[in-house]
């Protein structure tokens, strides 16, 4: 068998070539930027210039909003127990997407057991599936401590309305703290978080062509939150840790290349996504898209291929070749149906039958039409 042709790109992707080169260049380099003398001088300089960059990808105007972390798991536990060990009061509430992903779930639902209530915030699938606004509206109060929404979701492939939602906060919830996973948008659409106006930000190297394990958190100038990882000052005192200056000079590079050629990649991304859509109606005519048509851009594409399991589908596609995703890749491995395929009117056979397919600047059309077609093939052996 060649070389597997990588359709999951937004579980992970490679890096890109410069990242690459700039991990090799930069690997001897160990030196504690905090320290005073010379290749610590060197070290922290190339930390310097890296955060630069990447707050520059990303419209942040000051550098030193930008905390590195461990990847955007750690970013998502930070933003969130950060802000609720800040902000603790017993009758203090959090408000979340539907389609929020478990890196936010997940540490939300242990935050809970400490007093914290939860609450979810509909989706609706009326022209195209976004956010609920009327809900999200309906549940705002000055009790709500933080909120948590997805830039762009990582499953489904729908742009949330971040202007009105951060306006309705701010309005409704002057108080609470926005926090915002950036992973799904950064790369594959324009982001300016000066403009944006969140509290938190979580960002994922790894999402835009460099490293994995690797990733930071936006905090805005002025919002406290507690720390998560106690020790040194490194990270202006924010996160202790040696940080990894080889690594992140490589996400530093990643950060320019895409930044200076955003307009091509994102064209390309939204291109082959919209012709994905073309392919996969030419050849199984009729076929359940859950990529809702108005949001085909961000390479993202969810469909049921047929009723199959999409766990058997992406063994079998692995044995041919191809990596893809069940529906909502890394919280397939639970069992149960994706709450947000649920949330928009999916059966569970029909949840536990969707797939998904994504994308980055570099994947070839050639390489879709190839997998949908082999895809095409296992549902009519009907494997189950």
């Amino acid at each position: 068998m060649g070389k597997e042709i990588h359709l999951d790109c937004i579980s992970s992707r490679s890096m890109r070539d410069s990242a690459k080169d700039e991990l090799i260049a930069k690997y001897g380099v160990f030196s504690n930027p905090l320290a005073n003398y010379r290749t610590s001088h060197k070290a922290a300089e190339i930390l310097e210039i890296s955060r630069e960059n990447i707050a520059n990808s990303l419209g942040i105007i000051d550098p030193e909003e930008l905390h590195f972390t461990s990847g955007p798991e750690e970013s998502s536990n930070w933003a969130i127990k950060g802000a609720a060990w800040k902000m603790k009061k017993d009758d203090h509430k959090i408000l979340y997407s539907a389609a929020e992903s478990i890196k936010i779930k997940n540490p939300i639902r242990w935050i809970s057991k400490s007093g914290y209530k939860s609450t979810l915030i509909k989706i609706i699938n009326e022209q195209g599936i976004n956010l609920d606004l009327e809900d999200l509206k309906s549940k705002l109060d000055k009790k709500i401590a933080f909120i948590c929404i997805e830039h762009a979701n990582s499953e489904l492939g729908f742009v949330n309305q971040m202007d009105e939602i951060v306006s309705l906060v701010r309005e409704y919830s002057p108080q609470a703290k926005i926090i915002c996973d950036l992973s799904t948008q950064i790369g594959r659409g324009k982001l300016d978080l000066e403009k944006l106006d969140i509290d938190l930000g979580i960002i994922d190297s790894q999402a835009f062509g460099g490293p994995n394990g690797l990733g930071a958190l936006y905090i805005k100038s002025g919002t406290r939150i507690e720390n998560l990882v106690h020790g040194d000052h490194s990270e202006f005192g924010r996160r202790s840790g040696a940080q990894n200056i080889s690594l992140i000079s490589a996400m530093g590079v990643a950060a320019e290349e895409m930044h200076r050629n955003l307009e091509k990649e994102v064209m390309h991304i939204k291109q082959i996504t919209k012709e994905t859509n073309e392919i996969v109606k030419s050849i199984w005519g009729e076929c359940k898209i859950n990529t809702p048509e108005n949001h085909l851009k961000h390479g993202i594409f969810n469909f049921i291929p047929g009723l199959i399991s999409s766990e058997i589908m992406v063994q079998e596609m692995s044995k041919r070749g191809f990596a893809i995703s069940a529906s909502s890749g890394c919280s397939s491995v639970n069992g149960l149906p994706s709450h947000a395929l649920k949330e928009i009117g999916l059966t569970d056979d029909e949840a536990m039958s969707s797939v998904r397919l994504s994308f980055d600047h570099k994947t070839k059309l050639e390489n879709i039409t190839k997998a949908l077609e082999v895809m095409k093939e296992i549902t009519d052996q009907k494997i189950f």
